[in-house]
Formats: structure tokens, C-alpha cells, sequence
């Protein structure tokens, strides 16, 4: 097999659905109500839900309600961007909290729209988040091959942290000969090498998309 044939090997491999960890759907019905919620409305949702999590918990307490409270009554100069909400829906919020200690994303999906089903909440919730991506699948390797590999990797990785960045790991597509691709492409092939979502690629990571059949 041509090293133009092995790269091409790789980059169909990185479009596999397996791979990719990608939700395809971008929306769900609700079955009481008939309304359509979209991914970006959950997406702003999220955001609301994360700015409101102060301690990064995953849950809401009792004390960051109140002072997110607090600083929606302040004058919208002094808020610093602060992601508005109807008073009326955070005093459900709060509501909620102090029955049941915390809320959970699932809670306010609920809260906001009111007649979903915890079944729908749990899949607005996985429209969200996405799916957990696959490991690596192991794979047996030529010794020789690997060796070769990681002499290569010992390069590519310029800061020796043991990881490739989105930088280091562009330059490596350059010297392979597709560095003139699709920004956007390098992003999304990038993401799906890093198959952890750890943000950096390892090792382990990268010769598993290397060596893919």
C-alpha cells in the first residue's frame, strides 16, 4: 500500500460515525405539546444552566441562585454580560432548589419547558453533551512501524509535553501533505483524533488513527 493510499486510509477513517462521537440530531418533538426544541436553544440553555454553576458542580445550590439573583436586579452596567433570564422563571428556580437541595440540568430543561417528559429532558440533555466518544479500538502493530512512528511523534511534538496541540498537530498535516485542507476539516479531524475530548491528542490517540484499517 502507497503512502498516498495509507493517508487516504486514515482520513476515511476519521469521518466513521464511531469516530466521531458527533449526535446527528438537531432537534426533538415534544409529544405533549407539539413544540420543536433545537439544539442551539439548548445550547443557550446550557450556557445559562453553566453561568448559574459557579463551582463548575453540575448542579445549581441554593447559593448561587442567590446571587445570581442578585446581580440581575444590579443596573445592566455593572453586570458584565450577564446572561438575563425572567425574573418569574428564576423564581421557579429557586424555588425548586429549596425543596429539593440543588438543580440539575435536567431540572431546568424541565422548568423551562414544562411539559416535556423526564424521558425528553434526558434527551435534550444528550442533544447537549453528545455522545461519549469510542476509545481507541487496540490494535496489532509492526513493531518496527510503531518505532518509526514514535520517532516521528518525538519530532512533531515540539514542546515534549507528550501531546499534540491544534498547532503541532496542523504542522503534522502540512509535512503529510493536506495542510492546504479546510480549516473547519482540520478542526473536526482534529477533534475526532483526540477521541477523550481532552483537547490535546496523545500517543496512544494518534497511532491509533494512523495505524486504522
Amino acid at each position: 500500500m502507497s503512502e498516498d493510499d495509507k493517508l487516504a486510509r486514515r482520513l476515511e477513517y476519521s469521518k466513521r460515525p464511531e469516530t466521531t462521537g458527533r449526535v446527528q440530531k438537531k432537534s426533538i418533538k415534544l409529544v405533549h405539546s407539539g413544540q420543536t426544541v433545537t439544539t442551539k436553544e439548548l445550547r443557550h440553555l446550557r450556557q445559562y444552566f453553566d453561568e448559574l454553576d459557579t463551582d463548575n458542580s453540575g448542579t445549581v445550590d441554593i447559593d448561587e441562585i442567590t446571587t445570581h439573583m442578585q446581580k440581575v436586579m444590579m443596573p445592566r452596567g455593572n453586570q458584565n454580560q450577564l446572561i438575563r433570564f425572567p425574573t418569574s422563571i428564576l423564581g421557579v428556580i429557586k424555588k425548586h432548589i429549596e425543596q429539593k437541595d440543588d438543580l440539575q440540568f435536567t431540572d431546568m430543561i424541565r422548568i423551562v419547558y414544562p411539559k416535556a417528559t423526564r424521558q425528553e429532558a434526558t434527551e435534550m440533555d444528550a442533544l447537549v453533551i453528545g455522545k461519549k466518544p469510542m476509545p481507541p479500538k487496540p490494535v496489532e502493530l509492526d513493531p518496527d512501524e510503531v518505532l518509526d512512528v514514535e520517532a516521528m511523534w518525538r519530532r512533531w511534538d515540539k514542546d515534549g509535553n507528550g501531546e499534540l496541540d491544534a498547532q503541532e498537530f496542523k504542522d503534522v498535516l502540512f509535512e503529510l501533505g493536506v495542510g492546504h485542507t479546510n480549516p473547519l476539516e482540520i478542526k473536526q479531524l482534529y477533534e475526532q483524533v483526540d477521541t477523550d475530548g481532552s483537547g490535546l491528542i496523545s500517543l496512544d490517540e494518534f497511532k491509533a488513527w494512523w495505524f486504522a484499517d
